[in-house]
């Protein structure tokens, strides 16, 4: 940027550019906001009539489509961390809207633009677990709170998920995602323990569910895609 040589990774910039340049600034602005002009990408799956890539207007209605019944204990996962279904009914899609004033989500953008959504038949905190251990194996073991620390978070949070009461395990977990913020090499560790954080908040009620013995998803196949986390699923 600024003259200077850029290197551009990301295909929704790509394409946005050569609009851009095929239709000029101003024709960009005529949609969005001052802050987030023009429009975003989001990909919506899940417990959803029509999951599919949507292009939407940043800071305008959440989309064209409505999550499939209205779970309690449901949330949808952005990229960035997990939204009470009650919470993600109300807010806008905008890259910015989804996070102001919002604990779970401080960062002010949906990242990726992926929004999945949990049905009353799945269990959030096993999907959580899933996330978690794929997150310390793609650690690049260049630095201790990403090679020790997020290990040690996804394995933690593995006590919460086999139903057994571990005294302190619930402290110990947050203590952990703050020794880990802000002290990596690069952010990956702030994301982990940004998505820990989220989950343990939104899915409070599975939590105390799975320590009594019962699990909302028990029996049903895992929802999210991830690669190697398939002994983690129901």
């Amino acid at each position: 940027m600024d003259g200077r040589p850029t290197v551009v990774c990301n295909v929704e910039t790509l394409a946005h550019i050569g609009l851009i340049a095929r239709h000029g600034p101003e024709w960009f602005r005529e949609v969005g906001s001052s802050t987030q002009p023009g429009t975003a990408l989001v990909t919506l799956s899940g417990a959803v009539a029509r999951p599919a890539v949507y292009e939407t207007r940043p800071h305008t209605a959440r989309g064209s489509d409505r999550p499939r019944g209205r779970p309690d204990r449901a949330g949808a996962g952005a990229a960035r961390g997990w939204l009470r279904r009650a919470l993600a009914d109300r807010r806008e899609m905008g890259r910015l809207s989804l996070s102001e004033g919002d604990p779970l989500l401080t960062a002010g953008s949906i990242g990726a633009g992926v929004l999945v959504v949990l049905g009353p038949g799945h269990c959030g905190l096993r999907e959580s677990a899933r996330v978690l251990s794929y997150l310390a194996d793609e650690s690049a073991a260049q630095c201790g709170p990403c090679l020790y620390g997020l290990r040690s978070i996804a394995d933690g949070f593995s006590l919460l998920l086999d139903g057994k009461r571990h005294p302190g395990v619930d402290a110990r977990l947050i203590k952990w995602a703050g020794d880990v913020t802000g002290r990596g090499a690069c952010r990956h560790p702030d994301g982990a323990a940004r998505f820990m954080e989220s989950a343990m908040r939104v899915f409070e009620g599975e939590i105390a569910a799975h320590r009594s013995g019962r699990c909302s998803g028990h029996g049903r196949p895992a929802v999210l895609p991830i690669p190697g986390a398939e002994g983690l699923a129901a």
